[in-house]
C-alpha cells in the first residue's frame, strides 16, 4: 500500500510557501526485500527515508524506528515516533512492505501466525497510516 499526504502547518498557505516540505518516504519492513530496495529507490530520487522494521535499515541514510509491528502497542507507540520525527511541514509517502503469512492447511490452520498476519498486513498500517494524517 502506497499512501502520499501533506502535513501543513495551520499557519495557512502563507506559512506553508515560506517554507518547503521536506519529501519523506516512510517504509514499513524496509530492512530487507523489496522494503530496503523502496528506501533506496525513494533515497536515491532525494527524498529522506523513514524505516519502521524489527532491523535497521542497510540504508546508511536512513532513520530506523526498531519496532515489531506485530504487537498493537508497538505499532502505535512507533507511529508516533514517526510522527514527532515528521514536525509539521512534511511531504509524506508512506509504504508499507512489512508482511507476514504463516503456513498454513485447511485441516490444521495456525490460528496463532493468521493471527499474527492480520495484526501486521491490516492492523499496523491502518494505525501508522492513521496517526500520520493527523
Amino acid at each position: 500500500m502506497i499512501t502520499n499526504m501533506e502535513r501543513v502547518s495551520d499557519g495557512g498557505p502563507e506559512a506553508a510557501a515560506d517554507v518547503a516540505p521536506r519529501k519523506i518516504c516512510v517504509v514499513t519492513g524496509g530492512s530487507s526485500g523489496i522494503g530496503a530496495a523502496v528506501c533506496a529507490e525513494f533515497a536515491a530520487n532525494g527524498y529522506e527515508v523513514v524505516c519502521v522494521a524489527r532491523r535497521p535499515c542497510p540504508l546508511a541514510s536512513a532513520k530506523s524506528v526498531l519496532a515489531d509491528l506485530s504487537s498493537v502497542d508497538t505499532a502505535q507507540a512507533s507511529a508516533e515516533e514517526v510522527a514527532q520525527f515528521l514536525g509539521e511541514q512534511a511531504q509524506v509517502c508512506l509504504v508499507h512492505c512489512a508482511s507476514s503469512y504463516p503456513s498454513d492447511a485447511a485441516q490444521t490452520p495456525d490460528v496463532l501466525g493468521l493471527h499474527r498476519a492480520l495484526q501486521l498486513n491490516v492492523v499496523a498500517p491502518s494505525v501508522l497510516t492513521a496517526r500520520l494524517l493527523r
